[in-house]
Protein backbone atom coordinates (compact mmCIF):
# COMPACT_ATOMS: atom_id res chain seq x y z
CA UNK A 1 0.00 0.00 0.00
CA UNK A 2 1.20 3.57 -0.94
CA UNK A 3 1.63 5.54 1.41
CA UNK A 4 -0.30 9.13 1.99
CA UNK A 5 0.79 12.16 2.92
CA UNK A 6 -0.21 12.07 6.45
CA UNK A 7 1.68 8.82 6.39
CA UNK A 8 5.42 7.48 6.54
CA UNK A 9 7.07 4.78 4.35
CA UNK A 10 9.00 2.37 6.83
CA UNK A 11 12.15 3.73 4.25
CA UNK A 12 13.12 6.87 5.92
CA UNK A 13 15.55 7.47 3.22
CA UNK A 14 12.60 8.22 0.76
CA UNK A 15 10.77 10.11 3.25
CA UNK A 16 13.27 12.49 3.35
CA UNK A 17 14.23 12.62 -0.52
CA UNK A 18 9.99 13.04 -1.23
CA UNK A 19 10.21 15.56 1.10
CA UNK A 20 13.42 17.50 -0.62
CA UNK A 21 11.67 17.05 -3.71
CA UNK A 22 8.73 18.21 -3.14
CA UNK A 23 11.05 21.47 -1.36
CA UNK A 24 12.74 21.70 -4.46
CA UNK A 25 9.63 21.84 -6.26
CA UNK A 26 7.81 24.19 -3.96
CA UNK A 27 10.89 26.47 -4.20
CA UNK A 28 10.95 26.68 -7.66
CA UNK A 29 7.56 27.69 -8.05
CA UNK A 30 7.84 30.05 -5.62
CA UNK A 31 10.85 31.73 -7.34
CA UNK A 32 8.77 31.69 -10.75
CA UNK A 33 5.94 33.84 -8.62
CA UNK A 34 8.10 36.05 -7.43
CA UNK A 35 9.36 37.14 -10.74
CA UNK A 36 5.89 37.02 -12.43
CA UNK A 37 4.87 39.59 -9.53
CA UNK A 38 7.59 41.64 -10.27
CA UNK A 39 6.69 41.65 -14.06
CA UNK A 40 3.20 42.30 -12.95
CA UNK A 41 4.34 45.56 -10.74
CA UNK A 42 6.64 46.96 -13.82
CA UNK A 43 3.54 46.43 -16.17
CA UNK A 44 0.89 48.13 -13.88
CA UNK A 45 3.69 51.01 -13.09
CA UNK A 46 3.63 51.02 -16.83
CA UNK A 47 0.14 51.32 -17.89
CA UNK A 48 -0.25 53.76 -14.38
CA UNK A 49 1.91 56.22 -15.99
CA UNK A 50 0.54 55.73 -19.45
CA UNK A 51 -2.66 56.43 -17.96
CA UNK A 52 -1.49 59.32 -16.63
CA UNK A 53 0.30 60.83 -19.87
CA UNK A 54 -3.10 60.14 -21.43
CA UNK A 55 -5.08 62.15 -19.17
CA UNK A 56 -2.88 65.10 -19.38
CA UNK A 57 -3.25 65.20 -23.39
CA UNK A 58 -6.72 65.18 -22.69
CA UNK A 59 -6.93 67.80 -20.35
CA UNK A 60 -4.58 69.69 -22.94
CA UNK A 61 -6.35 69.32 -25.63
CA UNK A 62 -10.10 69.95 -23.84
CA UNK A 63 -8.78 73.78 -23.17
CA UNK A 64 -7.18 73.97 -26.37
CA UNK A 65 -10.76 73.33 -27.71
CA UNK A 66 -12.77 75.59 -24.97
CA UNK A 67 -10.15 78.19 -26.22
CA UNK A 68 -10.76 78.26 -29.94
CA UNK A 69 -14.32 78.03 -29.25
CA UNK A 70 -14.16 81.11 -27.04
CA UNK A 71 -12.37 82.76 -29.84
CA UNK A 72 -15.30 81.29 -32.06
CA UNK A 73 -17.76 83.25 -30.19
CA UNK A 74 -16.22 85.87 -30.04
CA UNK A 75 -15.69 86.54 -33.64
CA UNK A 76 -18.92 85.46 -34.69
CA UNK A 77 -21.66 88.65 -34.79
CA UNK A 78 -23.97 89.13 -31.58
CA UNK A 79 -27.98 87.93 -32.37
Amino acid sequence: MKPTQNQSSADPEKDLELLSDTIKRLTTFCLKLQRENQQLKQENDQLRSERERVLSQTSAAKKRVETMLERLQALSPQT
